[in-house]
């Protein structure tokens, strides 16, 4: 687990996977918040199937709408999100995730003003890689990733994550504590199916960053002018979690959220001691630590769960359930 992580990590630092150390979840947590809002169960005609009027979702990129299918999208998705070194089972709970993303805009319908139902933006959107990019990201590798990737959608052709016959929104993250957190706590919006769920120990992983009290200090301010000087800080955490809810230090009050962005911290999972002049950051976990884990999903795909269990764990009450495209 501690050598997946690893190559995680490192394999993020390429392709900017990982949320808060490239800031895109921190970016994205209003976007997610709306995002939440349940997809109308009009369009299902019975209680084991989908129906969608297409299977193509439209992308605007800054050459125009990139059209490709629900299972194109899957496979460029996966590899956009994660490394092939995933377990198997693992990849295809991943797979489940992309696909029910890519249903969920279809289901929504075009934005009026793209044209599309997502655009290339990264900071609002899970995106796909196109084959090129792939190409370029992998190199050496690209065989052996493409073919996971493609195992990974194929041996879960067109099924997707429902809660009450409605496609979820199915977010993940890197790594989290003990326990990921519920998307209430995290947005502010209580989801039946995004609640705290445990992870399995070896999944766990902690990270450790160092300031001055000038560096602090200077960091603060640059976001929040009124920041006075730096005497003590105190944290307010999440009943029952790592996760900070507030920060207080230099006689302003932020968010967890925003603390962990301004010090480029993994997650908003930490707590902090302090030796002389200088303030030890010790971060659980790396992502916003909603939904899926994919460290989690990694164990317990290694411990002989298989994807449908791994989806069952981390979205409480899902069904997983097939696809039909009415074109």
């Amino acid at each position: 687990m501690k050598k997946f992580i690893k190559s995680v990590m490192l394999w993020s630092a390429v392709i900017c996977l990982i949320p808060f150390a490239a800031n895109a979840d921190n970016a994205r947590s209003a976007e997610k918040a709306a995002e939440l809002s349940a997809v109308s169960s009009e369009s299902i005609s019975d209680a084991s199937q989908l129906i969608l009027p297409t299977d193509k979702l439209k992308i605007y990129t800054s050459n125009g709408i990139r059209t490709v299918t629900v299972e194109e999208y899957t496979v460029y998705a996966v590899l956009e999100e994660i490394p092939y070194i995933m377990d198997t089972e693992a990849m295809k709970a991943q797979a489940c995730a992309a696909r029910t993303y890519a249903v969920r805009r279809i289901l929504s319908g075009e934005d009026p003003s793209t044209g599309a139902h997502i655009t290339d933006d990264g900071d609002k959107y899970q995106i796909c890689l196109t084959d090129v990019q792939a190409r370029e990201i992998y190199g050496e590798s690209y065989s052996a990733a493409i073919s996971a990737a493609q195992s990974a959608a194929e041996s879960t052709c067109g099924e997707v994550i429902t809660y009450h016959r409605s496609p979820i929104s199915a977010p993940f993250h890197l790594s989290s504590g003990e326990y990921t957190l519920s998307a209430e706590s995290a947005w502010g919006k209580a989801f039946p199916y995004l609640v705290p769920a445990k992870n399995p120990e070896a999944a766990v992983f902690c990270s450790e960053k160092t300031f001055t009290s000038a560096e602090l200090r200077a960091r603060i301010s640059a976001d929040f002018p009124a920041a006075g000087e730096l005497e003590h800080i105190a944290l307010t955490h999440i009943d029952g979690t790592e996760a900070v809810s507030e920060a207080s230090l230099c006689g302003i009050t932020v968010s967890g959220e925003d603390m962990a962005r301004i010090l480029s911290l993994e997650s908003s999972a930490f707590t902090v001691s302090e030796e002389g002049d200088t303030y030890i950051f010790t971060v659980t976990g790396s992502g916003h630590l909603v939904g899926m884990s994919m460290a989690g999903a990694d164990a317990m795909s290694q411990d002989g769960c298989g994807y449908r269990d791994i989806l069952a764990h981390y979205y409480t009450g899902t069904e997983v359930k097939s696809v039909v495209y009415g074109e």
